[in-house]
């Protein structure tokens, strides 16, 4: 949703090249922030869904 926001504005807006590259920039920087963001919450999820089969074994032994 930010994203889209941002790319409306640079519609919006006089088209300047260097003013282009930074919010291209930005852009590529909240997509590598996002990805990561959805990385590590893959991880969390996985290292709980592991932490509560590690209890289960324990508690069958």
């Amino acid at each position: 949703m930010i994203i889209g926001a941002i790319s409306a504005k640079t519609q919006q807006q006089p088209q300047r090249p260097q003013r282009q590259g930074t919010e291209k920039l930005f852009e590529r920087l909240s997509n590598w922030r996002h990805n990561g963001l959805v990385s590590l919450a893959a991880c969390q999820q996985r290292i709980i869904s592991y932490g509560s089969e590690n209890v289960l074994a324990s508690d069958d032994s």
